[in-house]
């Protein structure tokens, strides 16, 4: 299982029961403020989500979609 938290750490968004991120479809997901920090999200499917304010620093992000995605001040 996977939890994904806002930036501070205490709200989770989003719980996958998954092993892995790699090549997941997270379509139109709503993460705003998510701690995505050296997440491995290579081949995800992350159209149209909201991502405003994520922390995608050092993040794999080889081959995923972000077409439509809301990057707003994400770092």
């Amino acid at each position: 299982m996977i939890n994904i938290y806002d930036k501070k750490g205490f709200v989770p968004l989003l719980r996958i029961n998954e092993e892995t991120l790699v090549g997941i479809d997270l379509a139109a997901a709503e993460l705003p403020e998510a701690n995505l920090i050296e997440m491995d999200l290579s081949g995800a499917c992350l159209r149209g989500a909201n991502l405003a304010n994520a922390d995608l620093r050092y993040a794999r992000l080889v081959a995923a979609d972000l077409s439509r995605a809301c990057l707003t001040g994400a770092e």
